[in-house]
């Protein structure tokens, strides 16, 4: 049996503040940031089952008919506001019948919303082997979730039953041209201690902030510096300073490695607004030691009682 030809896409982002669109343009790039979480699903794939394709990211350049038929699978990782786009994907590999394997925040959240063939929700790390498995004996199933294949699998999981990063690989970052996008991404953690309810990261990561370790952090930059880029890194945690004592190991690797290197990034993220509050002032200062240059926050309100609902104290 021959290796199975997979094509990661990346669905286009319609017109949204997230899309950067007059900004890309302004700074002669095609794209704010790459795929990183695609990239990284793509890193899981056994080499001796699979044949990966370069990922056509959709924000970059079109996907073309040539492309889907030149493939076996389809992969996608799609966010919620996506939708549109992943939909379109999937109608095109299936004319060329071509199956589609989604992944990411909007098919584990709505699984009734989309036609893929095969959606492997939740985190990767958990239930990306199983499908896996199932795929290679020919399953008729079409989802996987953290909870059904819990047991399945070889990864280490906190106590309470998610999946801990510290073994996650780095990206496939020889998949993406970096020079096509602003910034670069990498992820430090998953979850948020939190509970506001206009946001879904609880939903999909939990409430325990886990941290991937000091030395997976520095093996993430020099990647990116050895595939050329410099500049603008995000890090694209949904509250970075979700584990604050985690945080404060981190930053010393952080301003260590930017000054063996002459600072060759600029760091960016988000964060709560308890950052500034006077007992985070010294994560605030090895920030700015790091080379982080600005913090994307969101004010959920100034009603006490509302900010007592969602834990904020």
């Amino acid at each position: 049996m021959g290796k199975i030809r997979v094509l990661p896409v990346y669905p286009e982002f319609p017109l949204t503040f997230w899309s950067f669109e007059s900004s890309v343009k302004l700074m002669g790039k095609k794209a704010a940031m790459p795929p990183t979480g695609l990239a990284t699903v793509l890193a899981m794939l056994p080499e001796d089952r699979f044949n990966i394709e370069r990922i056509i990211d959709m924000n970059v350049e079109p996907l073309t008919d040539d492309h889907i038929k030149k493939s076996d699978l389809v992969f996608t990782s799609t966010m919620i506001v996506q939708e549109g786009a992943h939909n379109e994907v999937v109608d095109r590999a299936h004319y060329f019948g071509k199956k589609v394997v989604a992944g990411g925040p909007f098919v584990t959240t709505y699984p009734e919303k989309t036609e893929a063939d095969y959606i492997v929700a939740g985190e990767a790390e958990v239930t990306l082997r199983p499908f896996l498995e199932d795929l290679v004996k020919g399953t008729n199933r079409k989802i996987w979730t953290e909870s059904d294949v819990r047991g399945r699998g070889v990864v280490q999981l906190t106590k309470g039953g998610k999946v801990e990063i510290t073994s996650t690989p780095l990206p496939r970052w020889d998949l993406v041209n970096l020079e096509d996008y602003i910034s670069a991404a990498i992820q430090y953690s998953r979850g948020c201690p939190f509970d506001c309810d206009f946001c879904d990261i609880t939903k999909l990561f939990g409430r325990e902030s886990r941290t991937k370790k000091p030395e997976q952090m520095i093996a993430e930059l020099d990647a990116l510096y050895d595939f050329g880029h410099r500049g603008s890194v995000f890090i694209v945690d949904d509250n970075f300073i979700g584990n604050r004592e985690k945080v404060r190991t981190l930053l010393p690797y952080l301003r260590n490695w930017q000054e063996k290197r002459q600072f060759p990034f600029s760091f960016y993220t988000e964060a709560s607004m308890n950052l500034a509050w006077d007992s985070n002032v010294d994560i605030l200062k090895g920030m700015n030691e790091s080379g982080f240059d600005f913090v994307f926050l969101g004010i959920e309100s100034i009603d006490n009682e509302v900010l007592k609902i969602m834990h904020k104290g």
